[in-house]
């Protein structure tokens, strides 16, 4: 039981964590990009989906964890 409920609260904070890093990537490439810095902007906003990729797979491990516990 306790363990479900670890991992349910993991997995929306991951969630939240995802989309908060989605959203400062999203602010940092805008800044590059009106600052002047087309291709750096452009190469930043690539990384908004592994960013938030990877902090739904982080949640998936910690969840792998818990249940090996």
């Amino acid at each position: 039981m306790w363990e479900f409920l670890a991992g349910a609260a993991v997995w929306v904070g991951s969630g939240a964590a995802g989309f908060a890093g989605y959203g400062a990537v999203e602010r940092l490439a805008k800044h590059a990009f009106l600052g002047g810095r087309k291709t750096t902007g452009r190469l930043i906003a690539s990384a908004r989906f592994p960013v938030m990729l990877m902090s739904f797979a982080f949640a998936q491990g910690v969840n792998q964890h818990l249940a090996a516990g």
